[in-house]
């Protein structure tokens, strides 16, 4: 399978990390802002607690998390009682503990601090609100969501009413729950909270605000990882439409956004608005950073991955060609860059019956990412994937059911089961087995690849169909012949759209 130059667009995981991290960040300065200003009483013995708790504070601040933790624990072994105090202490440790990335003692700590503020503060407080607020992040982490969902409900009702929908603190809690539903498998609920989310955050910011572009990334991540295409394509364009009125075409930040557009068309199957687009952006490219740039070639080479998509191959070969000459006069013939559109065009080769050349092509890429990256790598597994293809095409199906079980490995590390590129590696090895005769294999991992895809793309992706189409031909040779049509009828209707 062609790959573009470069993602823009994020998906839920990873949308997922980055409002966890927002979240904690924003909790700690709320819980920083607290407990700065609280004055210990002068007792005995009560000075030099408060220099020891000051040292503390200071440690934290430098990011000295490993001293903030030991000079915590020795607070906490000479407090008098468990007071307002001593849960200040533990809310620094369990922060000290969650940056150490010690997460399961980062919730021990914090559960004590929330359940001590609970009992000497109730639940009408601020502080045992913030509390509430960072033991649901904390367990994200672990992760337990079944802990994390009950009580991110129950921050969102508290900061709903103590500071408005459109504070900071309810936005986050509200993108923090949305994320988690979506993690979850929760779709109905996650669906939800990101369209409030979404509406509150065009009422409070700006469309060209750097955390308004997050949200509406994580939204359409959401829509996108859903298969909810017509629901996530308006998000790109209203990005496009506003990088466009703050800086104008002829500017990074647009073409970043623009690119994103054509990805999400690619991976959404809808090829014919995908060249329109990267049509376009060819052009802005050339004018904005000239025909010899590195830039340049990256639209080029995705104008290509477009046209091969709707099988105008020898548009497909041309634009490949001048991406890969290009790319050897910016960067060097050794360089990842060059291995990429010197892979697609391989694969664009292998599919055309130019046998030959595409596995000359494809060595020399494989070797270039081995090179590079080493055997362990995202981009060596695309490129073994490619390979195999060929050397199934020439008959010598050991060998690509070796190289492939090898791809599927580093390709589940680095992504998990439940991603695209797996299936599309799943897929090819359903294939070999199928040209070996080897069918009730063949359908068990095509079945899977359906399966998984329904989840990953959606019922209406025209990758999807294939795959019906493909578990229906395997069915046939199986005699299956009702389970076959059920099949043919059902990937038919979603070619017919």
């Amino acid at each position: 399978m062609p790959e573009i130059d470069f993602i823009s667009f994020n998906e839920g995981y990873v949308a997922f990390a980055n409002i966890r991290s927002f979240a904690a960040k924003l909790v700690m300065l709320r819980l920083i802002g607290i407990y700065s200003l609280f004055s210990f009483p002068l007792i005995a013995g009560a000075q030099s607690w408060q220099e020891d708790y000051d040292a503390m504070t200071k440690q934290f601040d430098s990011q000295q998390y490993q001293e903030v933790v030991t000079k915590a624990e020795l607070l906490l072994e000479h407090s008098a009682e468990k007071d307002t105090n001593y849960a200040n202490v533990l809310s620094y440790l369990a922060y000290a503990k969650f940056y150490l990335k010690d997460y399961p003692a980062a919730c021990s700590a914090q559960e004590k601090e929330w359940k001590l503020r609970e009992s000497i503060q109730g639940e009408d407080n601020e502080q045992y609100e913030s509390a509430l607020y960072s033991l649901a992040v904390f367990y994200t982490y672990i992760p337990d969501y079944s802990k994390a969902i009950p009580l991110l409900e129950k921050a969102l009702d508290k900061f709903k009413v103590r500071y408005g929908e459109q504070s900071g603190m309810y936005v986050s809690a509200l993108s923090s729950l949305a994320s988690v539903y979506q993690v979850t498998g929760s779709a109905y609920l996650a669906e939800q909270r990101y369209d409030e989310l979404y509406q509150l955050c065009k009422q409070v910011f700006d469309p060209a605000d750097q955390y308004f572009q997050q949200v509406s990334n994580t939204v359409s991540a959401f829509y996108t990882s859903t298969g909810a295409y017509e629901k996530a394509e308006p998000f790109f364009l209203d990005a496009v439409v506003a990088m466009e009125q703050t800086y104008g075409k002829l500017n990074d930040n647009y073409l970043a956004s623009f690119n994103s557009l054509g990805e999400f068309y690619l991976y959404a199957g809808w090829y014919k608005k995908a060249e329109a687009v990267y049509t376009e952006f060819v052009e802005l490219c050339g004018k904005h950073y000239g025909k010899k740039s590195a830039d340049y070639a990256t639209a080029l080479n995705n104008l290509a991955v477009a046209f091969e998509k709707e099988e105008k191959n020898a548009e497909a070969e041309k634009y490949y060609l001048q991406a890969l000459e290009l790319k050897g006069q910016v960067y060097t013939k050794e360089s990842n860059y060059y291995a990429l559109t010197l892979s697609n065009l391989a694969v664009l080769y292998d599919k055309t019956g130019r046998y030959d050349d595409a596995e000359k092509l494809l060595n020399q890429a494989v070797g270039i990412y081995k090179k590079v990256y080493g055997e362990e790598h995202e981009n060596y597994a695309v490129a073994l994937n490619s390979l195999a293809s060929i050397y199934s095409n020439n008959g010598r199906y050991d060998q690509a059911i070796e190289i492939l079980n090898k791809a599927l490995e580093i390709q589940r590390k680095y992504y998990g089961e439940n991603n695209a590129a797996y299936l599309n590696t799943l897929s090819s090895l359903a294939f070999l087995y199928s040209d070996k005769g080897q069918y009730d294999k063949a359908e068990e991992l095509m079945a899977d690849v359906v399966n998984q895809q329904k989840k990953v793309l959606g019922e209406n992706h025209p990758d999807y169909a294939s795959s019906l189409y493909n578990l229906a031909n395997i069915k046939t040779a199986l005699g299956k012949y009702r389970e076959a049509e059920e099949w043919y009828e059902a990937a038919l209707k979603i070619h017919l759209q």
